[in-house]
């Protein structure tokens, strides 16, 4: 069996920082720091912090345009928290060719459902 999902993944205490976290990732990838991110789009510092963190939790619009910056969709920001832990130990999906196709499968479902939305 493959596990798609963490329980509880949805769960507000484990959904903001994970979110956060693939916030930091991407900001850290395009080598920016969070006072410029803040700048961009127009918050200050430390609520990127909290963001970062997954001590805040901002509206909407605030993460339409962090996705903004860096050229992203949500999917993207979401598809990351979604996958399951793929190094670990434990992993059922213990191939490199397993993990892109369930990646590219989660990254589709992600796609189409924000299609269905609009």
């Amino acid at each position: 069996m493959i596990t798609i999902y963490q329980e509880n993944l949805l769960d507000n205490e484990k959904f903001y920082p994970l979110l956060g976290r693939n916030i930091k990732k991407v900001r850290q990838q395009h080598n920016m720091t969070q006072e410029q991110l803040a700048e961009l789009i127009n918050v200050d510092q430390k609520q990127v912090s909290h963001i970062e963190s997954g001590r805040a939790r901002a509206k909407l619009p605030v993460y339409l345009r962090i996705a903004n910056v860096f050229d992203i969709s949500l999917d993207v920001l979401l598809a990351d928290m979604c996958l399951p832990e793929l190094t670990s130990e434990h992993s059922t999906l213990s191939g490199e060719h397993e993990q892109r196709l369930f990646g590219d499968v989660v990254h589709a479902v992600l796609h189409y459902l924000r299609k269905k939305e609009t």
